[in-house]
Formats: C-alpha cells, structure tokens, sequence
C-alpha cells in the first residue's frame, strides 16, 4: 500500500472512532433566578422527578445537563404557582461540534426571570 492511501484509512479511522465515542457527561450548570416575590422556592422535574432545588444563597438552581424538556415550579405563600420548561440548546450544530470540544452545545439559558401572580382576594375583581 501506498503511503497516501495508509494515511487516508489511518484519518478515516480516527473520524469514526469519534463519532463512535459514548456520550460523556455533562457538568451540572446553574442557572441564575430571578424571582418575584423574593421568597419564591423552586423545584425542578424532569419526567415527574424532582432534580434540582432553589439555593435561595446564590439565588440560582443547579439543574443536571440530562436529555429532554426539565419543569421548574415555583410557588410562595399568597401568589399562584408558576411552572416553567426549559429545553437545553442544542443548536444547528451540535452534532458535528460535540466531537471536537469546547462547543457550548446542551446548554440551558444562563438566566431565567419567574414572577408570580397573586392569587385572587374574595370579593376582589378579576
């Protein structure tokens, strides 16, 4: 065979051997609340399993990077409960990068905004 030609199969092999690679964690990210009112408590679900409480301390969650859509319900006394679904990024390209590194494919929104409505008096319009 041919230098050229070792090469090439060498280069093609390596290609495949990547793409072949099992799927290797992903950190857990933290995702930064803010919340109104500010004693709002959240929890995260994914397929009705709680994943992730409020660290009211650094006023973010810390959601595990897991395939598929993740529920934050967040709820305080005298305000209706709020639900909310998160997908992480996949991006066009997240396929092709995932390979190579570095790439900020998966990721959820860095930051979420959740207010709360209050729940309706008796007597009161609305």
């Amino acid at each position: 065979m041919r230098f050229s030609s070792c090469l090439c199969l060498v280069s093609l092999g390596v290609a495949v051997a990547g793409c072949a690679s099992p799927d290797m964690p992903r950190p857990p990210q933290d995702v930064a609340l803010d919340l109104m009112p500010a004693a709002t408590q959240c929890d995260a679900f994914q397929h009705g399993v709680a994943i992730a409480h409020t660290d009211a301390a650094k006023g973010s969650i810390t959601l595990p990077m897991r395939d598929g859509s993740t529920d934050i319900v967040c709820s305080a006394a005298g305000y209706k409960e709020k639900r909310v679904s998160i997908v992480a990024n996949q991006g066009k390209y997240a396929f092709y990068l995932a390979d190579f590194g570095g790439a900020n494919v998966g990721m959820y929104p860095p930051r979420l905004a959740i207010v709360l409505d209050p729940t309706d008096k008796p007597g009161s319009p609305g």
